[in-house]
């Protein structure tokens, strides 16, 4: 079966469109701005809070509202207007907070688009500002005592320590949050029923384009969601166990993931081949 070429295009950013040195290559822009020139839409998926995923429309052929936060925020670029934010209630993020406090995990909480964090020295938030170029609000104890609603908490460690900690959220606090892997070593926390699968969905209704229409790309376990909700998920060779299982497709080895499904899917127009 045919189907036809993508109208919408997400692309996760941490080992999807970008290499390992952070950037896009040549290659990837190329093919996605041919893409635009087409008429296709092209977004960022992402588990970067917006600031960090805004600062690649200098560099990649973004023209559609971005989805960060993994899912919790979809804001246009252009207008700087917000499409669809959904955070975790105010209370439930104390919850957490405190839950991890007790067990001496570094945390940091997503308000108003800045990371706040107990102590800018940590390394686990000089780690997150080398990655974004972006820098911690420090606000002491005062993290624990949220008011405000944050976007999202994102937990930064030891990659070994990840899944019991995964598990052990997961136990605590049951379907009142979504907890999902992201880079390695990092673990999202949103509300409940929030993921990019759903971003992506919702802003594909928004822009009238089916999801049969809709091409996604990721890597990581924050990715699964969103590859699995639409006919054209395509994980990348070396993605996570749970975001291959989640696509119906896995661009192969030694082919460039990303022109290799922008081909395929929005320039050529094949989808599943015929049995």
């Amino acid at each position: 079966m045919n189907l036809p070429p993508a109208r919408l295009i997400a692309l996760d950013l941490d080992g999807t469109l970008l290499d390992e040195t952070g950037r896009v290559p040549s290659a990837r822009i190329a093919v996605l701005e041919e893409a635009v020139r087409r008429g296709v839409r092209v977004t960022l998926a992402t588990g970067r809070m917006y600031a960090s995923a805004r600062s690649f429309l200098e560099t990649a052929p973004l023209n559609a509202p971005l989805i960060s936060y993994n899912g919790a925020l979809i804001r246009d670029p252009r207008t700087e207007l917000t499409w669809f934010h959904r955070p975790l209630e105010a209370g439930l993020a104390r919850e957490v907070l405190g839950f991890l406090r007790e067990r001496g995990v570094y945390v940091q909480a997503y308000v108003d688009d800045r990371f706040l964090v107990e102590r800018a020295s940590h390394e686990g938030a000089r780690a997150y500002a080398r990655l974004t170029g972006l820098e911690p609000l420090e606000v002491g104890e005062a993290l624990y005592r949220l008011q405000a609603p944050p976007t999202k908490l994102l937990v930064i460690q030891d990659p070994r320590e990840i899944p019991p900690l995964e598990a052990s959220l997961r136990e605590a606090f049951g379907s009142r949050v979504h907890v999902a892997g992201s880079q390695k070593g990092f673990l999202e926390v949103v509300p409940r029923g929030i993921h990019k699968g759903l971003a992506l969905l919702w802003l594909a209704d928004a822009l009238g384009i089916p999801r049969g229409q809709v091409l996604a790309l990721g890597d990581g376990d924050n990715d699964a969601e969103m590859l699995a909700s639409v006919p054209l998920g395509v994980a990348v060779p070396q993605g996570s166990p749970r975001a291959r299982a989640g696509a119906a497709f896995t661009a192969p080895e030694g082919e460039d993931p990303v022109v290799w499904a922008v081909r395929r899917f929005a320039l050529e127009g094949r989808g599943f081949p015929s049995p």
